[in-house]
This record gives C-alpha cells, structure tokens and sequence, in this order.
C-alpha cells in the first residue's frame, strides 16, 4: 500500500524546477505530491515597514497587484502539478504566500502536509552569490525537518549525450 504523505516538489517555472520534477519522477517513481509555488505579495515590496494604522495611499494598487500575483500563482502551481503528473505522479497544486520569501512557507507547508520529502531545484549560482543572497534550496534544506533532494540544474552537455 502506498503511503498516504505526499512529497512536495517546488516549482517556479524556472527550467531547473521543471528538470528537478523529471529527474524527481524518475528517482522516486512518483506517488501522491502536491507541487507548490511560492510566491511574495507586491505589496510587501510596496509598502513595507511596520504596520500603517491609517488607509496608505498604496493600498488599492497594492492589493490589486496582490490580485494578480495571486492569479499568476495559481497559474503556475497548476502547471507545475500538470509536469508532476506528466512524469508519474499523482500530484495536485496549492500556492504559498509569505512576505519573507520562498522557503519559510514551503518549510511550514511541508510540516503541515506530513510530506515525505522536499524537492526542489538549484539554480547553480556560485558561492559568493548564494552567501550574499541567500537561496530558496539553501533555506529548505537548513530548516526544514523532512528529508530534502535538492536536484542539480540540467547540464545540456550531459543531456545531449545521453539521448544520442
């Protein structure tokens, strides 16, 4: 019988997340997941700082903004799921919205979910990069309590010999 906790595969339209949902299907052989994107309200780029107990004068195009981001989310989490299940699993979609990036809602939604695993991608920056800011992979990986794969980016040279 198969295990009732799904994995949780991130996805962000990028080309290393959907390279990490093939190389993941093929490893783990599917099973129930749910794929997530994640996302950061415009709004917290728009009016940020502590909490503004007068209407801001930002606050309509903030939340129409929020709206769309909202929408694009969807849009994506749905798409993801719809590779997922292209390469064996069984997955459905949900979005996660946090002001402080990426990783702390994926970590939580993990938690919530019992997942049986993270997989994300990497985006291969170099070490400099990553040091000053930071990655969604690295985050998952120092805190999340469930077991991690993070999936190198393709390497089209590699790829290209193995199909010929």
């Amino acid at each position: 019988m198969e295990p009732a906790n799904p994995f949780l595969l991130c996805y962000d339209a990028s080309e290393d997340a959907s390279n990490a949902i093939r190389r993941a299907g093929a490893v783990l052989g599917g099973g129930p997941a749910v794929v997530v994107h994640a996302w950061r309200p415009p709004s917290a780029f728009m009016i940020p700082g502590r909490v503004i107990e007068e209407p801001h004068p930002l606050a309509s195009a903030a939340a129409e903004f929020d709206a769309s981001a909202a929408a694009e989310a969807e849009r994506l989490a749905a798409e993801g799921a719809e590779l997922a299940n292209a390469c064996g699993f069984s997955a459905t979609h949900t979005t996660v919205k946090d002001t402080r990036g990426a990783w702390p809602g994926i970590v939580r939604l993990a938690d919530e979910l019992d997942a049986r695993a993270v997989v994300v991608g990497s985006h291969g920056r170099s070490s400099i990069r990553d040091t000053l800011l930071g990655t969604v992979s690295r985050g998952i990986l120092h805190h999340c309590r469930r077991p991690v794969l993070v999936i190198p980016m393709a390497n089209p040279a590699e790829d290209a010999e193995r199909s010929s």
